[in-house]
């Protein structure tokens, strides 16, 4: 027997004593008080199987048997050791789930989870204070907190709340999730207190520090959503992509372009084994090469398909090194027992199950659709055109076809979806990733000597970037996109994979087929046919998102959820955001829908209101866009918190706008701030024949008071609605006077603050003759007006 097929055999075995006591676990044949009986059959198994370990691996079918039996039964006890349900003892901080709030003190362990409206950390326990005592405690704890406590790998906390145990919703198992990352308990809404620094482990603490540091940089090089995507992609970092674009790349079966895999290894290892060959020797360009490919998986999160594919990616430049011939397969299976050897729970990850399922389809399945597509070709084309074409069919589809193979069943039990629209979206979109991906890191380099050359350098994969977005969203709008699947048993899903096994005929079969899966990533397009290519879609698919100033005014009432941020641009191009709504992505993704890839700053920024609706999105803007001029209302300026945040960023010194002030922006576009005495109640935004009026913070008495002091001048066509339409807003003398002819809701969908706009509000407004718009529902609202007239983009 060829050694490499023990070695996968031994593997496999493993693998299934990891299942198996899964099951036992669930079935509680092995308990807590009983774990270590594994060891002891592990142990009497060893020592029956010395004899055929003498034999010099000659092995009959009895040692074999013996062998495999081993494999699985330490597999099973190495399961034991980190099962899904931990076996707590009072040392164990998830032991105290109580009703109660706890402290617990202990030290920031992982990479920032940083979101719109949480911040989440990762904290290593060291003690708990409960009932006026203090108890040492081991373990993690997943901390949430508000989104403006920073903190960083390594910082000593206390974090006050409640502990608890991870719960799962339907469709997703969160409690198995954590635990896959040794977390057991979780504290919701906790106060945390930041005590000290500097702890944890210097090498962690340099790698996510030069993580935290390509996370801002990609964001002040790119506008969204093509950051976010760019951090998915070179840093691992999902967190921020949108998730309605999200759901499109899952849609057309694209989600694999988002994550770091084996393509992203494939890359890496293909950069470093280049670069360091040509500076030194063999034995350690070899060494440099696979301690990079390690280095970069740390550096990207480590999640498990990045690990398999790590493993397989220095396999494969062991194997270059060593002239000989990875043979995938193996490589895979081994990779398989590596990871699960780490962390057994990593069976049950599902980006785990899809990379291997996805490789192993890859390795089986491309040499014969290639065969059997070549020789079909060569039946219609001349032999050189026929060899050209199968390189091209090989890159955009037979590769993809091969890996759907095995990947489509466990997505359909899965999800209950299958795409229909995913082999040509992976036709139109994979040949350009290796730019985004060699673009990408090439800008973050450039950007180290100078923010101008960086930008210069991002435009290359931010055009890619862009394509591949407006590709996937086109693809995913279509009808027929994606079809839904009653549940499929997982019965079904054994006997087809039993079904795939017996076929490729185990293990002949596949020695025949087996080959470096790495290999199979042949030359993608050149870089000049490819961007002839985009150019070519891009009269259907790209948008600059900066349009040229067309000498009308342009007033969009951006879509950020419960609460507003409405950007203006006058006729010559200058542009004033007001305020920021809750959600920080939100607010970026609105903007570069309307600034282009080079326009990163902001003319003006007005703040009407301190509250989270208005000012929470403000958050990441400054890292993102330059704000020129700044302006904010009395109350704002009073605001504590207001303070804090501009000096942290560096603001433009703040100017306060005053009841009765005007601020004349350019084309003679006029802002009037009407109200009271102490603060601004009303924005009024003017251009000739045409007005739109802002709302601040009015009460019922203050809309009757604006009405008895401005009387006629608050008859406008567009008004953002009072108070997001809650009862008590909007009253009839309020609505009468303004008279308006759109009404826009600035409301979100289902989140903490959801409300849905009071029914009499909503009928007091369509008797007056209004047309009204819903951002949750229709998404963002553009207007545009000549000083005359005004009306929605695109209806003109």
């Amino acid at each position: 027997m060829h050694s490499g097929y023990l070695l996968l055999y031994l593997s496999a075995a493993w693998m299934s004593g990891v299942a198996l006591a899964h099951s036992a676990w669930g079935l509680h044949v092995l308990r807590c008080d009983n774990p270590t009986k594994l060891v002891w059959a592990a142990a009497v198994t060893l020592m029956v199987s010395a004899y055929a370990m003498s034999r010099r691996l000659r092995l009959d079918a009895a040692s074999l048997t013996i062998l495999l039996l081993l494999s699985a039964t330490l597999g099973a006890w190495r399961y034991s050791t980190h099962p899904q349900s931990p076996c707590l003892g009072p040392k164990d901080v998830a032991f105290y789930d109580q009703k109660s709030p706890i402290t617990i003190h202990g030290i920031v362990a992982g990479y920032p989870d940083i979101r719109d409206t949480s911040a989440r950390y990762t904290l290593a326990a060291a003690k708990i204070e409960s009932g006026g005592h203090i108890y040492p405690v081991r373990g993690k704890v997943l901390v949430t907190t508000r989104p403006d406590v920073r903190l960083h790998y390594g910082d000593k906390v206390k974090a006050r709340g409640i502990l608890s145990r991870p719960e799962s919703g339907p469709g997703f198992d969160y409690r198995a999730y954590l635990a896959r990352k040794g977390i057991y308990a979780v504290m919701q809404r906790a106060g945390v207190e930041k005590t000290g620094e500097g702890k944890g482990s210097p090498f962690w603490r340099i790698i996510y520090r030069a993580r935290e540091f390509s996370q801002k940089e990609i964001a002040r090089l790119m506008p969204e959503p093509e950051g976010s995507f760019l951090m998915g992609i070179l840093l691992g970092i999902e967190s921020n992509i949108p998730r309605e674009l999200y759901d499109q790349f899952n849609r057309t079966g694209t989600s694999h372009i988002i994550v770091i895999s084996g393509f992203n290894i494939t890359i890496v290892a293909g950069l470093l084994l280049l670069v360091f060959k040509r500076l030194m020797d063999t034995t350690p360009s070899t060494i440099a090469a696979i301690a990079g490919i390690a280095l970069y998986t740390l550096f990207v999160g480590a999640d498990p398909p990045v690990v398999r594919a790590a493993f397989m990616g220095m396999i494969y430049v062991l194997a270059v090194a060593l002239g000989r011939q990875s043979t995938a397969v193996i490589s895979l299976f081994f990779s398989g027992f590596l990871m699960t050897l780490m962390n057994p729970l990593t069976l049950w990850d599902l980006g785990f199950q899809l990379s291997f399922a996805a490789t192993l389809s890859l390795v089986l399945f491309t040499p014969g659709i290639t065969a059997w597509t070549d020789k079909r070709l060569r039946k219609f084309l001349p032999p050189t055109l026929a060899r050209k074409t199968l390189v091209f069919l090989n890159d955009a589809i037979i590769v993809t076809t091969a890996a759907q193979i095995l990947t489509i069943p466990l997505i359909a039990h899965t999800f209950h979806r299958v795409s229909l629209v995913s082999l040509p979206t992976n036709f139109l979109i994979l040949p350009v990733q290796p730019y985004i991906m060699v673009g990408g890191a090439a800008a973050l380099g450039a950007s180290l000597v100078s923010e101008a050359l960086g930008k210069l350098v991002a435009a290359v994969p931010w055009f890619f970037l862009h394509y591949t977005i407006g590709t996937v969203r086109k693809m995913a709008s279509l009808p027929f996109a994606a079809a839904s699947m009653p549940p499929i048993p997982a019965w079904w899903l054994y006997t087809y994979y039993g079904a795939i096994g017996v076929a490729v005929a185990w293990p002949e079969k596949a020695k025949e087929t087996a080959a470096k899966a790495l290999q199979r990533v042949k030359s993608r397009l050149s870089l000049s046919s490819a961007i002839v290519g985009m150019l070519l879609l891009d009269v259907v698919l790209w948008q600059t998102g900066g349009p040229a100033p067309d000498r009308l005014l342009h007033i969009a009432f951006l879509n950020v959820g419960d609460g507003d941020a409405v950007l203006i641009r006058t006729p010559s191009g200058q542009t004033v955001l007001v305020n920021g709504g809750p959600a920080p992505s939100a607010l970026l993704n609105g903007l570069s829908a309307h600034l282009s890839f080079w326009d990163r700053s902001v003319d003006g920024l007005l703040v009407t209101q301190g509250d989270n609706a208005h000012m929470d999105g403000l958050r990441e803007l400054p890292g993102r866009y330059r704000m020129k001029q700044v302006f904010v209302s009395p109350g704002v300026a009073a605001e504590a918190r207001w303070k804090v945040w501009a000096e942290e960023n560096r603001l433009p010194t703040p100017k306060v706008v005053l009841p009765g002030a005007r601020l004349l922006l350019s084309d003679k576009v006029a802002i009037d701030a009407m109200g009271g005495v102490e603060d601004v109640l009303l924005w009024r935004v003017a251009w000739g024949k045409v007005c739109f009026l802002l709302p601040g913070p009015m009460k019922p008495s203050d809309e009757k008071a604006m009405v008895r002091k401005w009387g006629r001048e608050l008859k406008c066509q567009v008004l953002l609605a009072p108070d997001m339409g809650r009862k008590g807003s909007s009253t009839e003398e309020f609505v009468k006077e303004v008279s308006p002819q759109y009404v826009i809701f600035s409301i979100g969908k289902k989140s903490r603050r959801y409300h849905r706009p009071d029914a009499d509000i909503i009928l007091r407004y369509e008797e007056a003759g209004a047309q009204i718009w819903y951002t949750d529902r229709q998404g963002e609202a553009e207007f545009v007006s000549d000083g005359n007239e005004v009306w929605l983009a695109g209806e003109r």
